[in-house]
């Protein structure tokens, strides 16, 4: 019995200890990921005829899930690309004959080809559209002007956040992340109580007086 109070502070400490190292994890959440994988802007493209225009403007991402996201994960720029009708697709940009300019701030943005694939569409792409970055809180312009007609009805035109394959493995680390957090939230629980109990008993094992000498 001597032993109790030691065994139950040490399996409340063994408890604890994974709990609080999992509190002190990055605090992004899966309830972020609408803030890193939604559409910042999205324009039709059906029946746009040869030299007719059309304009998208947005402001780069800059609140408060988007600064957990890019914390966690870094910043991954922005992607322009057409979207095949039903959204799930990409079509390739330099198969539809358009010619596309970016500003940022009213400046000529840096263009790039998106050669990575966009996480959560197909494409069989070589170039899935244009990258290119912006800070927090930029007015984003783009115009595009078709070269020819384009008479794929349903087509769209967007920005994305352009997320490659790879972040998928982060993906899942949030979500095991939190499922671990609510098994060791009941077991740092646990291990509060049989710390706690612990503690108690050994101050009364100490404090109690020694049993009176017989003569």
């Amino acid at each position: 019995m001597k032993r109790l109070p030691a065994f139950l502070a040490f399996a409340g400490l063994l408890l604890t200890l994974p709990a609080a190292c999992l509190l002190r994890a990055p605090k992004l959440r899966s309830s972020d990921f609408e803030a890193a994988f939604g559409r910042v802007a999205s324009g039709s493209l059906g029946g746009l005829g040869a030299r007719q225009a059309v304009d998208l403007a947005a402001i780069s991402s800059d609140t408060g899930r988007w600064r957990r996201v890019t914390d966690a994960w870094g910043d991954p720029g922005y992607i322009v690309a057409v979207l095949a009708p039903g959204g799930k697709s990409i079509d390739c940009l330099s198969d539809l004959h358009l010619d596309v300019e970016v500003t940022i701030d009213r400046r000529p943005a840096e263009l790039k080809d998106a050669t990575e694939p966009v996480y959560g569409y197909s494409s069989r792409c070589r170039s899935e559209g244009f990258r290119f970055l912006a800070p927090p809180g930029a007015a984003i312009k783009i115009h595009v002007v078709a070269e020819q007609d384009q008479a794929e009805a349903g087509a769209e035109l967007v920005i994305l956040h352009y997320w490659s394959w790879d972040v998928k493995d982060r993906i899942v680390g949030v979500d095991l992340h939190e499922d671990l957090m609510r098994v060791e939230g009941f077991s740092g629980v646990a291990g509060v109580v049989l710390l706690a109990l612990g503690l108690i008993l050994s101050m009364r094992g100490r404090g109690s007086p020694g049993a009176p000498s017989v003569r």
